[in-house]
């Protein structure tokens, strides 16, 4: 049985909102008592990577929840979850001396997971019915994530110090993020084009109409009484809602709608 729509997310929420709530009350506490030593650092530092690596799991568990991508949705969520633990080992043994490896290691996994959570986010929110230039905006920030990642990842494993290779990493994270931005723009375009698309209809009424038709409805002369119209819809169905709304508004009945290539 597939469990309930908020059941995989719902834990990484209740996370999100305690970490979040915990890092506040301990920061506006500590200002207020005038002492932030190393442990009240280390429990605020805990409280905000646990804010971080639920909001970098939030997607994953989306599209578990969907039951799609789920390989893709279960690398977001392990890796998070990694991700945690590598910055709970730099903020509690290791507090004093920290290892390179550690937060190298720590750097490119956060770079990894982020670039997962996005994926996971776009993946979350794509339709069946997603227009062409929707679905290559969202394959385009795909692939400009995971160089994002990838950059970030040789700049902490090397330790990179040059001008020029930032101002390139900081260029398509912008790019990535302006991919990711123009996705539902795109897809509210593609829908809009849909919705006035016509749709050419029969509709077969229980009688005359009451009145006069609507305007761009013809009444045939034959029986049973018939209309004929072309309506806006996203699809036929939501046309033949419209029309027959539109055609009962003063009583009459309609019996049926068919599409008029269907009545020729």
């Amino acid at each position: 049985m597939r469990p309930d729509a908020s059941t995989l997310r719902r834990p990484f929420l209740t996370a999100l909102v305690a970490s979040l709530t915990a890092t506040a009350l301990l920061a506006i506490v500590a200002l207020l008592a005038g002492e932030f030593g190393d442990t009240e650092a280390r429990i605020v530092l805990t409280t905000a990577s646990l804010s971080v690596c639920s909001l970098f799991a939030l997607p994953g568990s989306v599209l578990l929840d969907q039951g799609r991508r789920r390989p893709m949705a279960a690398l977001d969520v392990g890796g998070a979850a990694i991700t945690f633990v590598a910055a709970l080992v730099l903020i509690w043994p290791q507090w004093d001396d920290p290892a390179e490896a550690s937060w190298k290691t720590l750097v490119v996994l956060a770079a990894v997971t982020g670039a997962l959570a996005q994926a996971c986010g776009v993946e979350s929110r794509r339709r069946p019915d997603d227009s062409s230039a929707a679905t290559r905006l969202a394959i385009t920030s795909h692939g400009s994530v995971a160089v994002v990642a990838g950059l970030v990842s040789v700049a902490a494993i090397a330790e990179v110090d040059d001008g020029d290779y930032y101002r390139w990493l900081a260029a398509v994270a912008v790019a990535n993020v302006l991919f990711v931005v123009l996705q539902p723009i795109a897809r509210r375009f593609a829908a809009s084009a849909i919705r006035r698309r016509g749709h050419r209809l029969v509709c077969v009424l229980s009688g005359p109409p009451g009145s006069l038709p609507p305007k761009g409805y013809r009444a045939r002369r034959e029986a049973p009484a018939t209309i004929d119209c072309e309506v806006g819809g996203v699809d036929f169905a939501a046309a033949a809602a419209t029309a027959i709304r539109e055609l009962e508004r003063d009583g009459t009945l309609v019996l049926r709608v068919e599409r008029a290539e269907a009545m020729r």
